[in-house]
């Protein structure tokens, strides 16, 4: 039964792994100090993902696809690392976004870019990086300044609506892919609605953000994401920091991770508009058939 399969592979098992070790592994939902933990926890939900879903690692990896569960292996030594480095970690995610943008894009800039005018594509790489770094503060802010559900939820949304996007986008694959971060984000916000103030910063949250760019990167330049729904879900993040404006951030815990929610919806609300209007049409002129859409 694919079906079952797939929902065992790229849902329960993911979730149940994070959840584990978060909860047990390093009492991290216990400790704030426990947080070497929280790193591991994502990338063991999406390399066990990946190799349920894929039959096994890539162990001669050749494509963005295959790049990213190393890159999810990898991470997983980011909250020690930035644990190492915690007055500066900048040197820490810098390194991990240059090394995601470097493989992830290495096929886009073999097949198209070589060759052409190079300088023409500064402009969009400069941006990625800056997407890709600022959107990690951006997290990391939330999951700092307000512990337990904030970060994770918003991550769950962002998942969520990126593997909508790609789905509709002619991409099951990266939905998938997008689909065990959010399987782990959703076992988070369980952990931190049984005890608040669980604390998610200090890599987890930061991994789980930059996975889900890297897959975004790469539903974009290899499947049919559009440039504009990219950055409307990459907007997300910091769409939720406008729940610490000095008007907003006096109001009670749960309020302000409600209107935390709502901000960080809107722009993926509008992606995941976007992608369907154009999933339908096309839907409509074969035929009304979506089997034809490329998944």
């Amino acid at each position: 039964m694919p079906a079952l399969r797939d929902l065992l592979w790229g849902v329960l098992y993911p979730a149940l792994a994070a959840g584990c070790i978060w909860a047990f592994l390093g009492r991290a939902w216990f400790r704030k100090d426990a947080r070497f933990v929280t790193s591991l926890a994502v990338a063991a939900a999406f390399c066990i993902g990946y190799a349920g879903l894929l039959q096994g690692a890539p162990l001669e990896p050749t494509g963005a696809r295959e790049w990213l569960f190393w890159l999810a292996a990898g991470g997983a030594l980011i909250a020690p690392l930035e644990r190492l480095t915690r007055r500066d970690p900048f040197f820490v995610r810098a390194l991990f976004v240059g090394v995601l943008l470097k493989f992830v894009l290495e096929r886009q800039y073999v097949n198209h870019w070589q060759g052409a005018n190079d300088s023409g594509h500064f402009p969009g790489l400069a941006l990625a990086v800056a997407i890709g770094i600022s959107g990690w503060y951006a997290v990391e802010r939330v999951a700092r300044k307000s512990p337990g559900v904030g970060a994770p939820l918003t991550l769950w949304c962002l998942a969520t609506g990126l593997a909508l996007c790609s789905l509709w986008s002619s991409s099951g694959l990266y939905a998938q892919l997008a689909g065990t971060i959010a399987a782990a984000m959703g076992a988070a916000c369980v952990l931190a609605w049984l005890r608040p103030g669980t604390w998610f910063a200090g890599g987890g949250a930061g991994l789980a953000w930059a996975l889900l760019f890297g897959i975004g990167l790469a539903a974009h330049y290899y499947s049919q994401l559009s440039a504009a729904d990219a950055l409307l879900l990459a907007a997300a993040p910091f769409a939720g920091l406008l729940a610490d404006l000095p008007g907003l951030r006096q109001q009670r815990p749960q309020r302000r991770v409600l209107l935390r929610t709502v901000l960080v919806l809107i722009p993926i609300a509008i992606a995941c508009a976007r992608t369907h209007a154009v999933y339908a049409g096309l839907g409509a002129e074969d035929g009304g058939s979506p089997e034809s859409y490329g998944y």
